[in-house]
């Protein structure tokens, strides 16, 4: 994948791991847990997601908040990096030619 515009120049692989372990990162403020070769299968990171969405819901019913977190920003930034991220591979991506 080129360079884009505000940098970069890493390959599918370097954006899915960052990607998975950012949102680990993030799950830990709900004391959720997941290895991140868990992360890495399809399998794992459907039972993190999950785990992460019932945590969230628990926490909401609760009235808790994410550690130094409310819950709407760390589910809204954990929704918007993924999405960006995503964003960021089909832009770059140089194997379709676009009409």
């Amino acid at each position: 994948m080129r360079k884009g515009p505000r940098g970069g120049g890493r390959d599918r692989e370097q954006i899915v791991r960052h990607t998975v372990t950012t949102e680990r990162d993030w799950a830990r403020k709900l004391s959720v847990f997941t290895p991140e070769d868990t992360m890495l299968t399809d399998e794992g990171l459907n039972a993190h997601r999950d785990t992460y969405c019932d945590v969230n819901r628990a926490f909401h019913t609760q009235g808790n908040v994410a550690s130094t977190y409310p819950l709407w920003f760390l589910i809204r930034h954990t929704a918007f990096h993924t999405m960006d991220d995503a964003w960021d591979m089909e832009v770059k991506d140089l194997t379709t030619k676009r009409a």
